[in-house]
């Protein structure tokens, strides 16, 4: 079936639904004759048409779609219109325009409007005909669990639809923050990308977007219980001046069974993108032969599309292959599948080797080898950056950007036109994901499902989503398949066992493979079985003894009361369900000491353990139940950084004995590592410069970064080693390794899945352990007594010894004539700001200024005359130059040095030349004389690119300023203009 058919067969059903619904409305009214006055018969005689003001963006009340006005509202009102002989003329816009239209006295009835007591004393209502149930609806994994309404809400971001009813309610509760939105799909998009933590909607609303957009993830976490605030009723609302218009339109919603807007809820309530009742597959003679001809087909299958279509424990599993399951059922046909990465598998395809691809989106270049099937599945196209990215305003910002692709995919064509040079294709979707988080490329156009799943399993959490990646060319990714042109009736048949799937079908799907509850794999398919020998072990052993680092949240933590939290926490929680013996906690102050305990077996196993030649001769190591990057965080003034191997001479942060370290120090003995005993402890350090970086997990330094809310520290690299996190047990008991390994390889993807998603996306509230409080304050307030008078002296003298820092830190940075930074400060901005354009891309000048024959106006006015004249130029150097990203020094002498960014040569040449007309007009006065002078100035602006030099630009500034004093001075040159 073509589209065509298919939607003309959808129009045809429409039609015989509305014919139904009208016969059952007269029959059960008899309108004309029983319910209407011989007056109201009249007026709908005399009345030529009726203007309904109609939101056109309320799904699935009223929304307009390929150029109709569908939805239940609209639905109802035509049952009405045709019972009743009334002619409705629609008048679309949003809310607001609608409302104001009515008040104005546009519009006659103002459809889906609630009553309040304000709006009766100039309107008039019919009867409400449904009421809308208000919800929050959230992200699945950060519900709270009790959730108790808007009190599980204090400092989250809460949207709402701009204007709605509820929104001052809203507003003075002091401990939510409010965000508008124009329309539903904006505002339910905007939960799914993040951008604010719940919304408040209908029930029936939010469900359809959510499934008419994919935006998968959400759910309804409780109802909107807001104190004095009523659920949403649906009535019409006429002028008051249509007194006889209320009453018939109150008559005809009346004699509405309750069976037929029943019906419309079930119909509006349902998947939208597929008929909601199960059809009957019948197969032609031809697609019947077809089947018999082709006992299999052979269906490309993407290896790492999740939860699309992605390997998992040597089976190929996701929503894809579950469809395509049902059609073999439905259908008779057989496939082979052939598994790789996008570009081969679509290659076997263009060439013909296979006979059918899973996963494509439409493109018109590919009709010339592709027979399209309908769409199965639609999921939003969006924009991953950094969180660093700074003022992202839709696609144009990726305009001359480095943006990662995955190869060959649909809109590769728009991205090219905006990228240019700057797009790098992938066969790898980790890969893509974690050159984005580690500088490597600007920005990544993915689809939202796998984007978010490889955020959550690399733990990548400095990446959000910028925006929805549409332009008038490309909208959200459409999931169909695609078969051969010469095996035509293929994608008859799989069109029509589409078609034959129900809602519910449909539902399962959904479930079973885009709710984060249900997981994003399969499970791991390992059925858990232990030896004689080694349930002998158990039996024996009667508890385990785990070892784990006190304070190491997000892996782990031992609270007060004694309870283990964490990732590993949560990990070995899922283990010990399975096993028949207690697993005891002890803690450890650090790694090393952890280490210690294990190698003198007072523990039996740790978490968190990755395998090294060291620790191979006292531990056995299982398969690692997780993988993170190990990352460097430096401050976001310094460069990304593409080989740590460049940086090994500088100070870099590491925990004492993790395996980081370990490998570090065998394989780069010359390195210069600092020992720490925490991540936030070099995170600080990194923050106060006595380290370049810090080394560690990126889930560990991400965590602190978002916990402390730490904005002047980023991750800027990548470490070529892992944290391959196993369970490390006691090598003196090899039975313990091998039930832990049995343990690892029982999990599943989607307890894989829960575990990370918990702690990456959910804030840990760290609870205040009063008991040591009470024990302390005793001794503090004995201790505040003897302390006072010490405090008060001490106080004094580092007050004292701070001042005298700061100016000598003062000192060694500025001139101390004219108070503008010094040569060292220009020495040590101008490489940072020019590798910082080069990244970013944007301009980059220099400046070298140079007071004309000053040595003229010392000898003939004096040395103090020639300061007075140097402090006045500096100064206006400093107002003209004010922009906190611009650098003003003094070389020495009457030699001055700027640096600015982001304006382009022509725009500093013109600056820099005003500012030399300025000093040739405006003498400095001292001692009642008028001391005049100019200056000459050499400029140098350029773009930076990768292969730049950092010195050509001070080079051919330089240069450009000998030319201006050799051709006469009182000028500027600008070099940059004139290679340009």
């Amino acid at each position: 079936m073509g589209k065509a058919q298919f939607f003309l067969g959808r129009l045809l059903a429409h039609m015989v639904f509305f014919y139904v619904m009208f016969a059952a409305v007269f029959a059960h009214a008899g309108i004309n004759n029983d319910l209407l006055t011989p007056e109201e018969k009249t007026y709908i005689q005399s009345k030529k048409s009726i203007r309904i003001g109609i939101t056109d963006n309320e799904p699935p009340y009223s929304f307009y779609s390929r150029g109709v006005i569908n939805g239940f509202s609209i639905d109802l009102l035509h049952i009405i219109e045709q019972a009743s002989g009334l002619k409705f003329n629609f008048v679309l816009g949003s809310w607001f325009n609608v409302y104001s239209s009515f008040q104005n006295g546009d519009l006659d009835v103002i459809d889906q409007i609630s009553f309040t007591e304000e709006r009766s004393h100039w309107m008039l209502f019919t009867p409400a005909y449904h009421v809308k149930g208000l919800v929050l609806f959230m992200r699945a994994n950060d519900i709270p669990h009790p959730f108790k309404g808007l009190a599980s809400l204090g400092g989250k971001r809460v949207g709402i639809i701009r204007d709605i009813y509820y929104e001052e309610a809203l507003r003075q509760d002091d401990h939510i923050s409010v965000y508008e939105y124009d329309d539903y799909i904006s505002l339910m998009k905007a939960l799914s990308f993040g951008w604010v933590d719940a919304v408040v909607a209908s029930e029936m609303t939010g469900n359809f977007v959510i499934r008419d957009n994919s935006l998968s993830g959400i759910r309804i976490a409780g109802l909107f219980n807001a104190r004095g605030i009523a659920e949403e009723d649906f009535r019409l609302g006429i002028s008051q001046q249509e007194p006889l218009l209320q009453s018939i339109l109150t008559k005809l919603l009346k004699a509405v069974p309750a069976q037929t807007i029943e019906k419309l809820i079930r119909k509006w309530s349902r998947p939208p993108n597929m008929d909601n009742s199960v059809s009957t597959l019948r197969l032609t003679d031809e697609e019947q032969a077809f089947v018999a001809g082709h006992p299999t087909v052979s269906m490309g299958m993407l290896s790492d599309f999740s939860p699309y279509s992605f390997v998992s424990q040597g089976r190929q599993v996701g929503y894809s292959a579950s469809l395509l399951r049902i059609i073999s059922k439905r259908t008779g046909l057989k496939f082979s599948y052939v598994v790789d990465d996008w570009s081969h598998v679509f290659y076997l395809f263009k060439t013909g080797q296979i006979d059918a691809i899973a996963n494509i989106s439409y493109a018109e270049d590919r009709t010339k080898f592709t027979q399209y099937t309908d769409v199965y599945h639609q999921i939003p196209t969006v924009v991953f950056v950094r969180n660093d990215f700074k003022n992202y305003q839709g696609i144009g910002s990726l305009k001359g950007r480095v943006v990662g692709i995955t190869r060959d995919v649909f809109y590769k064509k728009v991205i090219s036109r905006l990228a240019g040079d700057g797009l790098r294709e992938y066969d790898d979707h980790s890969a893509i994901m974690r050159d984005l988080s580690f500088g490597k490329l600007d920005a990544v156009v993915m689809a939202l499902n796998t984007g978010n799943h490889y955020v959550r399993k690399l733990g990548l959490v400095n990446l959000v989503i910028a925006g929805e990646f549409s332009t008038g060319e490309i909208k959200a990714e459409d999931l169909r398949f695609g078969v051969r042109p010469d095996l035509a009736p293929l994608a008859g048949i799989i069109n029509k066992a589409l078609h034959s799937l129900s809602a519910s079908d449909w539902q399962l799907l959904e479930t079973a493979w885009l709710s984060p509850r249900a997981g994003s794999a399969a499970t791991s398919g390992y059925t858990l079985q232990f030896s004689d020998k080694e349930a002998a072990y158990l039996k024996e052993k009667k508890r385990l003894i785990l070892c784990v680092i006190s304070d190491n949240l997000p892996f782990g933590k031992v609270e007060s009361d004694g309870r283990y939290i964490g990732i590993s926490a949560d990990f070995m929680a899922l283990f010990t369900k399975q096993l028949p013996i207690p697993v005891v906690v002890r803690e450890s102050r650090s790694w090393a000491q952890l280490l210690e305990q294990i190698k003198q077996r007072q523990c039996d196993l740790c978490m968190d353990a990755m395998k090294t030649p060291d620790k191979q001769q006292f531990m056995d190591f299982t398969d690692p139940y997780f993988t993170v990057p190990n990352v460097i965080a430096t401050s976001v003034n310094a460069p990304f950084i593409d080989d740590f191997r460049k940086f090994t001479d500088r100070p870099m942060g590491v925990i004492k004995a993790s395996s980081i370290s370990e490998l570090l120090k065998s394989t780069y003995p010359a390195m210069n590592l600092v020992e720490m005993d925490s991540e936030l402890d070099g995170i600080y350090e990194v923050q106060r410069g006595t380290l370049f970086g810090m080394i560690g997990t990126m889930t560990d330094i991400g965590y602190h970064l978002r916990q402390e809310k730490i904005v002047d520290i980023k991750i800027a690299g990548k470490m070529p080693y892992n944290l391959e996190a196993s369970i490390g047990t006691r090598s003196d008991e090899p039975l313990l390794g091998d039930i832990f390994q049995k343990l690892v390889l029982s999990l599943s993807e989607k307890q894989r899945s829960q575990v990370m998603d918990h702690w990456l996306s959910v804030k840990v509230e760290q609870k205040f352990d009063y008991s040591p409080f009470w024990k302390a304050l005793g001794v503090v307030i004995a201790l505040t007594i003897v302390t006072l008078f010490w405090t008060h002296k001490v106080r004094k003298l580092n007050r004292k010894l701070i001042e005298a820092n700061r100016a000598l830190e003062e000192l060694s940075r500025t001139d101390g004539l004219t108070r503008l930074f010094n040569r060292r400060v220009f020495d040590e901005e101008f490489t940072r700001i020019f590798n910082l354009c080069k990244r970013s891309e944007i301009s980059f000048s220099v400046i070298i200024l140079d007071i004309d024959y000053f040595k003229k106006v010392n000898d003939t006015h004096g040395h103090p005359a020639g300061d007075a004249c140097l402090k006045r130029f500096g100064a206006i150097l400093i107002k003209r130059f004010q922009r906190n990203s611009d650098i003003v020094c003094r070389f020495g002498g009457e030699e001055f040095g700027i640096i600015c960014t982001g304006k382009d040569a022509a725009k500093v040449h013109t600056h820099v030349n005003a500012l030399r007309r300025y000093m040739a007009d405006n003498p400095v006065t001292y001692n009642g004389k008028k001391i005049t002078f100019t200056i000459s100035a050499g400029i140098y602006s350029m773009v930076p690119q990768i292969d730049t030099p950092a010195q050509l630009c001070l080079d051919m500034a330089d240069k450009a300023l000998y030319q201006a004093k050799s051709t006469g001075r009182n000028q500027v040159v600008d070099l940059s203009v004139q290679t340009h």
